[in-house]
């Protein structure tokens, strides 16, 4: 009897152990998940500066062709 109890209560235990550490763990995807989202975003906005660059870096060079300029 008194090994059923004992047997219970480190399951009880366990599972409880087990549900705070997956707890855990999904708050910490979710601070992932959030931060690579903002990474992302980031990198959006910088491809979208770097295509904005070029094209006017094209435009520049195209202008210094018409005009003759090197």
């Amino acid at each position: 009897m008194t090994l059923g109890i004992l047997f219970i209560a480190t399951l009880t235990y366990l599972d409880r152990e087990d549900k705070e550490f997956r707890n855990e763990v999904r708050s910490e995807l979710k601070e992932m998940r959030t931060e690579f989202v903002a990474l992302r975003t980031e990198f959006s906005s910088m491809r979208s500066e770097i295509h904005d660059i070029n094209t006017r870096l094209g435009r520049v060079e195209g202008y210094l062709r018409v005009s003759g300029g090197d």
